[in-house]
């Protein structure tokens, strides 16, 4: 009886992809203990790696497509920065695409394209579709993934906890004095939206205090979203720090801090959303609730490529870990 991967990785006790990993050598993503095993398990059972039918399979079609959302941010790069790394690794070539909002239309013929061209497999990057798009994907048997971006009742996502970033972005304001914090640039129509506001209000509720509406400035995540936001912020003067959607929304209030003679953060604090290198670039340097992005580049094309090699449909949801980056941008009082 022929060994398989699927044999080692039972008698191992570890998944497929940590097998097929280890017996490439890819060291990054696993540790010493996992080799042991796998290596015990693959020596007992005397697997030996068929060289001709891993010659047919890189035959097939290696390409794996990224749909990237056209939103007007810049963290994309580092998830593609992870991609790029382990697909390469994985001789995988990759090609990338952008896609509008769900109400802008362009969504259809871009999967409509991928489709046909019968690519390996899909990864989504904050991009969510419609359940006709998602439709025919499945219909076409391509394996996809959702990366920086939790869609509604979706396991096949690596993204961070939106409603975790909402309560602690928030609650580091609190812990700094500030009591009236407004929350910009957000389109809370959508899921990621509404779930970084469900822990805005979290941690509000913590101290008894109830958002006001006019401490809302909804948006969509881009630089014009923020440079009208402080206008507005500077007109009502009612909140003391802002909370923004995204690093470029945040460069956006700057920048118009700058135009509209409001000093950051002496008169009114800034916190970001994202922690990109815009957040060091800028002046004042942004504080930030910061995501790993290239982590989740590089565990969405890890958890896809499983996918396409051992013919699974399904991979648990994957919870990218945050942190604030305090940087000059937000005072205490």
């Amino acid at each position: 009886m022929v060994v398989t991967i699927k044999d080692v990785a039972k008698e191992a006790g570890v998944s497929p992809g940590t097998v097929s990993r280890v017996l490439s050598g890819q060291k990054k993503f696993y540790g010493p203990k996992a080799e042991a095993k796998v290596l015990e398990a693959a020596a007992k059972l005397g697997y030996q790696k068929n060289i001709l039918a891993s010659n047919l399979v890189k035959k097939k079609n290696n390409v794996i497509a990224v749909v990237i959302s056209s939103v007007q941010t810049n963290f994309a790069d580092s998830i593609i920065r992870g991609i790029n790394k382990v697909a390469s690794e994985n001789n995988f070539d990759v090609i990338y695409t952008y896609t509008t909002s769900l109400d802008e239309g362009n969504q259809p013929h871009v999967i409509d394209m991928l489709t046909s061209r019968r690519v390996s497999g899909i990864v989504l990057a904050s991009v969510i579709l419609d359940k006709e798009s998602i439709t025919k994907i499945e219909r076409a048997d391509i394996p996809y993934t959702f990366v920086s971006i939790t869609p509604e009742n979706e396991t096949r996502t690596i993204s961070s906890d939106d409603v975790d970033i909402g309560y602690q972005a928030t609650k580091y304001l609190i812990n700094q004095g500030h009591r009236r914090i407004g929350l910009a640039g957000l389109d809370n129509q959508y899921y990621t939206g509404k779930r970084r506001f469900e822990g805005y209000k979290k941690a509000l509720k913590e101290i008894n205090v109830s958002p006001k509406k006019e401490w809302l400035f909804p948006g969509d995540y881009s630089y014009e979203s923020g440079y009208d936001a402080l206008k507005y912020y500077k007109k009502i003067q009612n909140v003391t720090a802002v909370i923004t959607a995204s690093d470029t929304c945040a460069v956006g209030m700057l920048n118009s801090a700058t135009d509209n003679g409001v000093r950051i953060p002496e008169e009114l604090s800034i916190l970001s959303i994202d922690g990109t290198n815009l957040c060091e670039i800028a002046r004042p340097r942004l504080t930030s609730v910061s995501q790993n992005f290239e982590e989740m580049g590089q565990q969405g094309i890890l958890a896809l490529i499983d996918m396409i090699k051992f013919k699974s449909t399904e991979i648990s949801r994957k919870v990218i870990d945050v942190k604030i980056d305090e940087r000059d941008s937000v005072k205490r009082i």
